[in-house]
């Protein structure tokens, strides 16, 4: 192929190029430049070093973007130390559980409680600090990013302008214009190391834009952790508020005395055993009715979906050494931080065998139990509405109440320190720990 159809070539492939990338602008540019006068090597020796200077990066958002990230560091650092604070306080909460359950006793692990919920109020406020820095940061970088993007759009429109002054000439022209063959070659080399650059500049813009595509990525994934931990942070003050509620009306109802505290435990134990007793006669006696006439939609229930979301975290697991009343029996499912008045779904569809609703219990504990199939059921307690009847079939996600759990609200029960979700999942009967089936 003659070398002069070969550059038309050249240039038409990378003016397509430019195109699909979307440098804008670039064509107009070229077009209204066609009648400059024609640019000889020489004048055109330093258009790349001229170009480039001015494609730098603007130095005082460098300088922003190094002071963000020393200060993302030093978050992270006050996280792992506050992280570290609090797992100790935890297991010496742990330990005091072992210790004999006297009114003191309760109220020195209220007064933990409490100094552990503040611990992790500090934390996320901590957290919520680095992601609006995080934040910065990256919408920082996306303004980098573009700049240079910009600035490459410019180099290749004054590229592309150079190019086509020669795209139309003809060599044997321009080597009986030139009084000497070295200033031909140096023409001819000239339109090389220009077609050489160019694709330089076209790489660069494919992967300053695949950058961009990554860091804006980056900017949705902080802005939804943000949203995330803005709402954790609002539980858990209401957590902190549930509390002090809790340790205030323990002291008024017992008067600060051992035997009223006592007294208190019993009905407390009285309460749950009633559940207890409540659960496993429904759940033999129905599930016999269901299973015999084949009820039971097929949902896997074998994996269940979150009744709540559990962004605000899991304040009592399974079998927890630190839960605080340990002495009216173990904790048999998790404790999920919600605001009061969550609205609760059903972690999977199913029959509604039991639900008792604040009108029914009172100050008294409101709870819901779903059959399923596969042998499961689930237990959703301290409800603060009851939006379901029993003998009624429920979809998964179905909306069946809200959240409670505030001390001294109707559902809530006797015993909770603050809004929350007691979700528990039992196997043909038994007990087990809902977070094997949960995502």
């Amino acid at each position: 192929m003659p070398r002069q159809n070969k550059y038309r070539t050249i240039i038409s492939l990378l003016l397509a190029t430019v195109l699909s990338l979307g440098v804008f602008g670039v064509i107009q540019y070229t077009q209204a430049a066609e009648g400059d006068e024609d640019i000889t090597p020489n004048e055109a020796e330093g258009v790349a070093e001229e170009t480039a200077s001015e494609g730098e990066s603007d130095e005082e958002l460098d300088q922003t973007i190094l002071e963000l990230n020393l200060l993302i560091q030093e978050r992270k650092q006050e996280l792992d130390e506050l992280n570290t604070r609090f797992d100790t306080l935890k297991k010496n909460i742990s330990l005091k559980q072992q210790e004999g359950i006297t009114l003191s006793k309760q109220i020195e692990s209220i007064d933990d409680q409490v100094a552990t919920t503040e611990l992790e109020i500090q934390i996320t406020e901590t957290e919520l600090d680095t992601l609006e820095l995080q934040i910065r940061e990256v919408k920082s970088k996306i303004k980098d990013r573009e700049d240079q993007i910009v600035d490459q759009k410019a180099r290749l429109a004054e590229l592309l302008r150079r190019l086509q002054t020669y795209q139309d000439k003809n060599f044997l022209e321009i080597l009986l214009r030139e009084n000497r063959f070295s200033n031909f070659f140096n023409e001819v080399n000239y339109v090389e190391e220009i077609q050489h650059k160019l694709k330089g500049f076209l790489d660069e813009v494919i992967q300053l834009k695949d950058d961009l595509g990554v860091i804006q990525t980056d900017l949705e994934s902080n802005e939804a952790n943000m949203q995330n931990t803005v709402q954790k942070l609002e539980v858990e003050k209401q957590s902190l508020e549930g509390q002090q509620i809790y340790k205030a009306r323990l002291l008024d109802e017992t008067l600060q005395s051992e035997d009223q505290y006592q007294d208190l435990l019993r009905a407390v134990q009285v309460e749950q055993n009633a559940v207890n007793s409540e659960v496993q006669t429904i759940e033999e006696t129905v599930r016999k009715t269901l299973e015999g006439g084949d009820l039971l939609e097929a949902d896997d229930a074998s994996t269940l979906s979150w009744p709540v979301s559990p962004v605000g975290g899991i304040t009592a697991y399974f079998y927890d050494p630190t839960y605080p009343f340990r002495s009216s029996g173990e904790h048999d499912a998790i404790d999920i931080r919600a605001k009061q008045g969550t609205p609760v779904k059903a972690a999977a569809s199913g029959y509604v065998a039991r639900a008792i609703s604040p009108q029914d219990s009172g100050l008294g504990l409101s709870w819901i139990m779903i059959i399923h199939a596969n042998g499961l059921s689930t237990l959703y307690l301290h409800m603060s509405d009851v939006k379901v009847e029993e003998d009624q079939f429920v979809a998964r996600g179905q909306v069946i109440g809200l959240s409670g759990g505030m001390p001294g609200t109707p559902g809530a029960g006797r015993q909770t320190t603050g809004p929350h979700l007691h979700f528990g999942v039992r196997l043909n009967g038994i007990p087990v720990d809902p977070l094997n089936y949960l995502p």
